[in-house]
This record gives C-alpha cells, structure tokens and sequence, in this order.
C-alpha cells in the first residue's frame, strides 16, 4: 500500500477498481482509502464484457485480468501487472505496461524510494509469488536499481 501511495504522488494516478480489491483477500478497505487512489466502481459494460470475454474459450484471462485490460484500453491508463497472460494481451492490444517491479525501479530513479527499501519490497513480493517473482527476476532488480 505504501508503494502504491507513492507511485500515486510522484509517477502517475493509480486507478483501482474496487472489484479488484474485493478480490485481494488481505486489503483493509479503509487503510487504501486512505492512500487518496482513485478507487472506483467501473461501468456496468465494462464489467459485463470483463465477465463474458473471461468466460470465453479458451479463458486464458480471469475476470479481473479482463477488467484490467478493458479499464486501461478504455481510459489509456498503463497496466501495470506480473501476469505473464495479461501483458500479453495488453501488448497485442497496444496497451502500455509496467511489471509490477518497475514502479519501485522508477520511485529509485526518482529518489522517492530507497534502493533498500525497495529490494525489501520486492524480497516480500517474491516471498509472497516465488512462482512468478522468481528469484532470476530479483537479481534483475538489483541490478536495475543498482545494487549489483
């Protein structure tokens, strides 16, 4: 929460439909309300073609992968994810994107994160997804943050 406060502040607005955080079994609603992101109910459309396109043959995208990728496309936003299937989609869709990772790399660069802090952030995110954030990905982050 506290990265996505400050990517909020210093790189661009995070737009966060709430469907996604009724998703995220760990969220405490009012610490995220806090952080003054753009937490918002999408249009009916949105979420009726998030929900027929995810059910479609041959499903490689989840309903919220779907809503993503539609709220993105829609509104020009950046996808910022680590789903391999979801990047994939976006860059076929000429989505812009960002791994997950990056947002902390961009806060280094612009010195609003520590390189410590943010290899403490990423350490937690690969303990917590050691099957996509593998630890071949860590080293790439330290390298690009310039720990290595």
């Amino acid at each position: 929460p506290a990265v996505l406060s400050l990517v909020n502040q210093h790189i661009d607005a995070v737009h966060v439909p709430y469907p996604l955080l009724q998703e995220l079994k760990k969220v405490h609603l009012p610490s995220y309300l806090r952080l003054e992101l753009n937490i918002f109910h999408p249009e009916s459309s949105i979420l009726e073609e998030a929900l027929h396109t995810s059910l479609r043959p041959p499903r490689v995208l989840s309903f919220y992968d779907c809503l993503c990728l539609f709220l993105a496309r829609d509104n020009g936003w950046i996808c910022a994810t680590n789903d391999k299937a979801l990047r994939k989609v976006c860059e076929n869709e000429g989505i812009r994107l960002l791994w997950g990772l990056e947002l902390l790399a961009l806060l280094v660069e612009k010195n609003h994160l520590t390189r410590d802090d943010a290899l403490k952030t990423a350490l937690t995110i690969h303990e917590q997804n050691p099957k996509f954030i593998h630890q071949g990905i860590i080293e790439n982050f330290k390298e690009r943050i310039g720990i290595i």
